[in-house]
């Protein structure tokens, strides 16, 4: 097994795009935050239960209207806290 420093390992943001995402997000939160404590969630109007969810794992929820992938990932990444994004 290779053992890693992780002083040395630069801290990792992460963030997600979403719309009504209630069904899937509870796992890919749950993974995130075993990575990250920077998890940065970017909406673009979900009617569902997304933004409750997020909220309860402690993820940053953010609405931004839709303008693209391009765009809404750019945007999220402006979020994030750390150099390093997921």
């Amino acid at each position: 097994m290779v053992q890693v420093n992780m002083t040395k390992v630069p801290k990792l943001s992460i963030f997600i795009i979403t719309l009504n995402e209630e069904r899937c997000l509870s796992r890919v939160l749950e993974k995130a935050f075993e990575l990250s404590a920077d998890v940065v969630v970017v909406d673009s109007g979900s009617t569902d239960e997304t933004k409750s969810i997020a909220e309860g794992f402690g993820a940053k929820f953010v609405y931004n209207q839709w303008q693209g992938y391009g765009q809404q990932k750019r945007y999220a990444e402006e979020l994030c806290k750390n150099d390093w994004v997921l």
